[in-house]
């Protein structure tokens, strides 16, 4: 298969009709989207699925054949106590929903607890969206299912108990 521009407009639309925001990180758009709040997954929120789109901050073009490919993963970040929501980073340590400075990283403030294989730019424009939207509903799913603690909403260990230590201490378990 041959290398093709996608065009700015096309992966944008598909990101935006899919609900999710754009931000950035350096000098690349990452769009990204909190999985929602459901009555019994209340930390869900805490997950995030990011797409790196290879699209600049500034400018219409995309990167040049073989210089990169749209990645897509899912995050864990740790709660804001101040928004008790997840705040998203961009590159100046500012959370791009709250404006928010971020005071101090925690060991575990933000995780990769997904990722998954790269879209390459090749074959058609509509085949890398779609490729694009397929891997951005594997990551949606992951998420989805991944258990978080019933108390702090952190990840949890495979035997069900908190990853926070001082959590953990409290007795924090799955959900």
């Amino acid at each position: 298969m041959s290398y093709v521009a996608v065009p700015r407009e096309a992966i944008e639309e598909a990101l935006k009709t899919a609900g999710f925001k754009a931000g950035s990180v350096g000098n690349e758009v990452v769009y990204s989207r909190q999985l929602i709040n459901e009555p019994k997954k209340l930390c869900k929120p805490a997950l995030v699925v990011k797409v790196y789109t290879t699209l600049p901050v500034e400018g219409e073009v995309v990167r040049a054949c073989g210089e990169d490919a749209i990645r897509v993963c899912a995050i864990w970040n740790r709660i804001c106590s101040k928004t008790q929501s997840p705040c998203l980073w961009d590159a100046d340590n500012k959370c791009i929903d709250c404006g928010r400075k971020q005071e101090k990283v925690s060991y575990l403030e933000s995780v990769a607890v997904y990722k998954d294989k790269r879209v390459y730019r090749t074959g058609t424009v509509e085949g890398v969206i779609s490729r694009m939207k397929d891997r951005m509903r594997d990551a949606w799913e992951f998420a989805a299912n991944t258990p978080v603690c019933n108390k702090c909403c952190a990840l949890v260990f495979e035997n069900g108990q908190c990853k926070i230590p001082e959590c953990r201490a409290k007795g924090g378990r799955c959900l």
